[in-house]
């Protein structure tokens, strides 16, 4: 079964489920639409915590690209979800469902996931997959 474990700033809005969505890099193994795949948040000793019991169904999975401007006021330049571009309020909107529309002392959810993500990859473009789930009821 694919698994992917959510970054410590993600999980609280997995676990609430605020946060239907994600992105990640290409990988030999992606979810496919209507089958379940496991979300862990890390290590709890030597297990794996599952974020959502019973795992999220996938419902879609789509190419996403991200470019990044270290001269942009937002940090995210542009999106492009499965050749569509998205414009300032899509992307903001986009932010918020990544999980950065709260608990962040400044900026709005488009700069706040700008900040994050070049913090951790730098202002490269990405190219990957958006994957989209539902929870259980």
């Amino acid at each position: 079964m694919v698994a992917y474990i959510m970054e410590r700033h993600y999980r609280g809005p997995v676990r609430r489920k605020e946060k239907r969505q994600m992105v990640c890099a290409l990988r030999d193994y992606n979810p496919q639409v209507g089958v379940p795949f496991t979300l862990y948040g890390g290590m709890q000793g030597r297990k794996r915590v599952k974020l959502l019991d019973p795992d999220p169904v996938c419902t879609s999975v789509l190419p996403i690209l991200m470019t990044f401007d270290r001269n942009h006021p937002e940090i995210i330049k542009y999106i492009r979800v499965a050749g569509d571009w998205l414009d300032d309020e899509e992307i903001e909107r986009f932010a918020e469902k990544e999980g950065f529309a709260v608990n962040y002392p400044e900026g709005t959810a488009r700069w706040r996931m700008g900040d994050v993500w070049q913090a951790k990859h730098g202002f490269e473009d990405f190219y990957g997959l958006l994957i989209e789930w539902e929870p259980h009821s």
